[in-house]
């Protein structure tokens, strides 16, 4: 985990700029990215902290195993989405589709290096499923489920798909009770109103990065109140 969050710290700047970047489809890599020129304090500062509790989550539920990159890359595209929907209310084609060929790949050579190839077909089977789910509330019902939240529903069914049904399970359930406590809170404090539109993309994320991390002793814990194991 502390490897990890160290990553994460050192990464932290890039990832600011992304943030900035991405939305009106600058060039990712411009000189001095890796420091973050041209980023304010303040959202070097947040999303350099956001980058090491993400990356620090991804390392303490995986260790030093051969699917790790895979939920680096994961804990790293989780933390500029969540920024990037906050602000602007959309999750980019940019960094949602290089998320599907990139967990393929990792996750594959993870399967192959590791013989998890159960896990590996899990983890397509979810994202298949998910994929499939999410885009029909998104046909049945545009203003419940957007397309960006369709294609993000498909990442978290890949990658939390390869840790386990209970992990899917936890991660849409946690996304779907921050989501939930989000709305009432903006609806309390009057800042948004009955058809506001509102970012179900950070909580989901947040759940999805929750479950990777804390998921394994989450589910043991629950398994063992209910007399499972």
């Amino acid at each position: 985990m502390a490897v990890a969050a160290g990553f994460g710290v050192l990464i932290g700047p890039g990832l600011a700029g992304l943030t900035l970047r991405i939305p009106v489809s600058e060039p990712c890599w411009p000189a001095g990215w890796w420091h973050g020129a041209g980023v304010g304090r303040r959202r070097l500062s947040v999303v350099t902290a956001a980058s090491m509790v993400s990356l620090g989550l991804a390392g303490a539920g995986i260790g030093f195993a051969g699917a790790l990159p895979a939920y680096l890359w994961f804990g790293a595209i989780a933390v500029v989405l969540t920024v990037i929907d906050v602000e602007h209310h959309r999750l980019p084609n940019r960094l949602t589709y290089p998320s599907y060929p990139a967990g393929l790949l990792l996750l594959g050579a993870a399967s192959l290096a590791g013989h998890a190839g159960q896990a590996y077909l899990r983890a397509l089977l979810t994202m298949v499923a998910l994929l499939t789910a999410s885009l029909l509330v998104a046909v049945i019902s545009p203003t419940a489920l957007g397309l960006g939240d369709v294609k993000l529903t498909g990442l978290l069914g890949l990658y939390l798909g390869w840790l386990g049904t209970g992990f899917v399970l936890l991660g849409i359930g946690f996304g779907v009770l921050v989501g939930a406590a989000m709305a009432v809170g903006l609806l309390a404090t009057g800042r948004a109103g009955l058809h506001s539109e509102i970012a179900y993309g950070p909580p989901l994320l947040v759940g999805g990065m929750v479950s990777v991390g804390f998921g394994g002793p989450l589910l043991d814990a629950y398994l063992a109140m209910a007399g499972l194991r």
